[in-house]
């Protein structure tokens, strides 16, 4: 039997003149993750960084020795019994970081081969609205379709607001991040095409005032890890915050710019048994302490009708479902798929529009779902007939840059579903990828990933 021995860093060890002995160490027993890294060719990339943190932590990272690949990009790395979020950083810019997530080690653990994608490096500077430069501002890369982000190590300025980081191909929401403490807002550039290294991409932090209050339950008790999100006050336009979750204490404080905001309250997934909340018209011209929040008890909702019951399987049918319960942020699915623009009209009525569903050539009934906020869902099974679209869509699939590009012909169609997935025969929600009034569509990045995609335009 092999012994397999964790490393171990001893911490705040004083050296002086006359120093101390060092205490004695221990190493714990642990387990080998292999594996190896290889560009999108196949070659082996040498002196990639393995660090490993503790699943869900960005910042817990673990002390673990011989941890680069050597020249063949091969690596094994011991570390202790765990579930970690591994990551993966080249030495070169001309490859992009990436990150692993809930790796459980609870013997040896062979990872096999970790794609490395090509990258391109993005850089530039972050001010204030004096031009002043933003210090430790925090950078976020996110996938336009996916909403996945990618992982960007050394992603925060520098003294001079200055950044360099380098991202894989893709269309991205970039998030520009106060520190904490500066009295800042967040800023948001969407649909940033990145398929070639990009200088000067700057952004300002406007002047921002916080918003703060607590949340509890309808017994008075405080609700930890509640999410805000600010909308422009009568409109569906979200304003990007930063840090807007409640505390331990069920405290938040969210710097916001000045304006005039609707605020959505959401609870944690665990526990359930709470609903969403909401406060709108909330003025802010200053910092803002509002009313403690309160989360009404969740309902289970109940389902009586659609109207119409029957549409096109390409979407777009106008629909009315009555019943009971129906609380805010209610989600509802026809097939698994969400239905869109759902308005919750009152507990008894939500409207919303059919979305594009993939099926085959004969038409399918399917089940009508409405789920609550920390509730169950209700059903109304065979509620809702889906016949075949009209017209087929006839798809091209061709190789653009680092892109794969999607082309039809016009059907007469308002809209356009696009699915994407890694099974020809699996298309449903978690393979939803995107809509448009085009007649083609770029992925951008799908060509350089490593994976086989199949496409499906409904």
């Amino acid at each position: 039997m092999v012994q397999r021995l964790a490393a171990v860093r001893v911490a705040g060890v004083a050296i002086n003149g006359n120093p101390p002995p060092l205490p004695t160490v221990q190493f714990p027993d642990g387990f080998l993750v292999t594996g190896r890294n290889i560009t999108v060719t196949g070659a082996p990339i040498p002196n990639v960084d393995l660090g490993f943190y503790v699943a869900g932590s960005s910042t817990n990272k673990i002390f673990v020795g011989h941890h680069h690949t050597d020249s063949a990009g091969n690596f094994a790395v011991v570390v202790v019994p765990g579930s970690y979020d591994v990551r993966f950083e080249p030495a070169t810019t001309d490859l992009a970081a990436r990150r692993l997530f809930g790796i459980g080690v609870t013997g040896d653990r062979s990872l096999g081969d970790v794609l490395l994608e090509l990258g391109f490096v993005v850089s530039g500077q972050v001010t204030d609205s004096t031009g002043a430069p933003v210090y430790l501002a925090d950078l976020n890369f996110f996938d336009v379709y996916t909403g996945l982000k990618s992982d960007t190590p050394h992603d925060n300025t520098d003294a001079n607001g200055n950044y360099s980081v380098v991202v894989p191909p893709r269309t991205y929401n970039v998030n520009f991040i106060p520190p904490a403490g500066a009295l800042l807002a967040t800023v948001r550039v969407p649909n940033v095409v990145i398929t070639a290294s990009r200088s000067g991409f700057n952004a300002v932090l406007p002047d921002a005032f916080a918003v703060s209050g607590f949340v509890r339950n309808s017994s008075g008790q405080i609700v930890p890890a509640v999410d805000l999100n600010f909308y422009v006050s009568g409109t569906t336009t979200r304003q990007i915050v930063s840090r807007d979750n409640t505390d331990t204490t069920g405290f938040y404080s969210v710097l916001v710019p000045p304006g005039t905001y609707d605020i959505v309250f959401t609870p944690p997934v665990t526990p359930t048994g709470l609903a969403m909340a909401r406060v709108n018209g909330v003025i802010v011209q200053g910092d803002v302490s509002l009313p403690d929040i309160i989360l009404d008890q969740a309902l289970t909702p109940a389902i009586a009708s659609i109207a119409p019951n029957s549409g096109p399987s390409s979407g777009g049918t106008a629909v009315t479902i009555l019943g009971s319960n129906f609380q805010m942020g209610a989600t509802v699915t026809l097939k698994g798929i969400d239905l869109l623009n759902v308005q919750v009209m009152s507990s008894g009525q939500i409207n919303a529009v059919t979305p594009a569903c993939p099926i085959g050539p004969q038409s399918t009934v399917v089940d009508l779902a409405v789920s609550n906020i920390g509730d169950g869902s209700g059903v109304l099974p065979a509620a809702f007939t889906l016949t075949p679209a009209a017209a087929p869509i006839d798809l091209t699939v061709t190789r653009g840059s680092f892109s794969i590009v999607l082309s039809w012909p016009s059907t007469g169609q308002a809209s356009y579903t696009i699915y994407r997935s890694t099974s020809p025969a699996q298309f449903g929600q978690a393979q939803f990828l995107a809509t448009t009034t085009a007649t083609s569509f770029t992925d951008v990045g799908a060509d350089g990933d490593g994976l086989t995609f199949f496409y499906r335009v409904e």
